[in-house]
Formats: C-alpha cells, sequence, structure tokens
C-alpha cells in the first residue's frame, strides 16, 4: 500500500477509542511458544445493582476486535476511493493532454504532406511517433516532464491519422476511390485489432511490464516506415480518372 494509505489508516485506528475491554498484553508463556503474543483479558466489574450475567472476556475480546476491524476497513476503503480518485483526475488530465497534442498533429499533417511531400510527412510521423513512445516509456519520470512530453507524443502518433484521408483517395481512380479509400481504412483496423490480444498476453502471460510491452509493440511503427519504400509519391499529381 502506499505510504500515505497506511499512515492514514494507522493514524485513524490508533487514534480512535475502541476498547471496550482493559487488554494487558505480556510475554507468551513456554507452552504458547508459537503466537507472538498472548493478551489477558480483565472483564470490568458489574455496576450496582445490576443483576445481569457479566460478559465473557472471549466475548468482549471478540467485540473489540471486530470493532477494530471494522473501523479499519472503513478507513481503508474511504482512503483508497481517495486516491482512487485523485489518480482517476490525474488519468483524464494525460489523456486530454494526448489528445490535445493528437488534434494539433492532424490539423498540420496537410502542411507537412506539402512541404515534405506525403511520403516525407508519414515517415516523419512515423520515426518521430516510434522515438516518443520509446523515450516516453523507458526514459521519463517526474509529473514535470509528463507534463511536456505527452502533448510531444500524441502529436507524433496520433497526428499521422490525417495523412489517410489526404493519401488513400490520391492512390485510386474515380471510379474505385470510396472503395479503395475506405477498404484501406479499415483493412488496418482489422489488422490492428489482434495487437489488443498480443498486449495483453505479454503482461499476463510473458512476464512484460507495460512499460517494455508499449515500447515493444511500438517498433510496428518501423513497419509502417519501411512500407513507405513502395508507396508512391501523390504530391502535385493528378488524381487518376
Amino acid at each position: 500500500l502506499p505510504q500515505e494509505l497506511t499512515a492514514a489508516v494507522r493514524h485513524a485506528v490508533l487514534t480512535r477509542d475502541l476498547r471496550m475491554v482493559e487488554l494487558e498484553t505480556v510475554e507468551p508463556s513456554a507452552g504458547d511458544r508459537d503466537q507472538r503474543w498472548q493478551a489477558r483479558i480483565k472483564p470490568k466489574a458489574p455496576k450496582e445493582g445490576d443483576t445481569s450475567e457479566p460478559q465473557s472476556p472471549v466475548v468482549l475480546y471478540d467485540a473489540a476486535s471486530q470493532a477494530d476491524a471494522a473501523v479499519f476497513n472503513d478507513t481503508l476503503a474511504a482512503v483508497t476511493a481517495g486516491i482512487t480518485k485523485r489518480v482517476k483526475r490525474w488519468e483524464m488530465f494525460g489523456m486530454f493532454l494526448v489528445t490535445t497534442g493528437g488534434g494539433l498533429g492532424l490539423v498540420l499533417f496537410g502542411p507537412f504532406s506539402e512541404w515534405l511531400g506525403r511520403r516525407g510527412a508519414f515517415l516523419l510521423y512515423h520515426v518521430g511517433g516510434l522515438v516518443a513512445a520509446l523515450v516516453t516509456f523507458q526514459f521519463l519520470a517526474g509529473w514535470q516532464v509528463w507534463l511536456a512530453a505527452l502533448p510531444l507524443f500524441g502529436f507524433l502518433t496520433l497526428g499521422m491519422h490525417a495523412g489517410y484521408a489526404i493519401y488513400f483517395p490520391e492512390l485510386f481512380p474515380t471510379r474505385l476511390r470510396g472503395t479503395g479509400a475506405g477498404f484501406c481504412f479499415n483493412v488496418g483496423r482489422v489488422l490492428a485489432a489482434p495487437i489488443l490480444f498480443v498486449g495483453g498476453w505479454m503482461q499476463r502471460d510473458w512476464g512484460y511490464s507495460l512499460e517494455n510491452a508499449a515500447s515493444l509493440l511500438s517498433l510496428l511503427f518501423l513497419a509502417g516506415a519501411l512500407l513507405l519504400v513502395f508507396a508512391p509519391e501523390t504530391k502535385g499529381t493528378e488524381l487518376p480518372e
């Protein structure tokens, strides 16, 4: 458990008056060597005029132990919920940074494709995405660094998707343009879907951490970069009829 969690629970339990009986702790006797501590329970004396049968010391001890456990569990649940809520806020903020950078990358792919050509823009985003993923998952530490790195990570890994809407229609003649562009879009999605299972297997069955699994899967950016060797450049060319 995190230090702040255990400290909060310990403070809550120790500062509450939960004892229903007076406990006296003694060293274990020779016959109880398997126990670290042994508690002797001294039941409270009955009040004057109280004719009820005094409770067994064991019953009193069990009641006190159950009260301790109940408060501990309640405090643990409350502190855990607070930590989970705070982690969720940071998670959502991280997603906001990534998608903000990704949106900027989508908008700027068009100018890059006019400046570097279609293949050059894709190469920039694929190689940049690989470097950004490896640096993000293997070398970064500290929330200040993450604040600066996540938008760049989103820029390079998400921004290339705008290029598909530019490039795919330029590859096909008019009679096949919609079919060809749709085929390229959706076959890519079908081929990428099993990677979700591979990522899970790498962590569950093969012993990879999340960071190492993500770093290895980011090598797929190299496959996209190598495909550019066979891709025609369409910048400045007339659309095929």
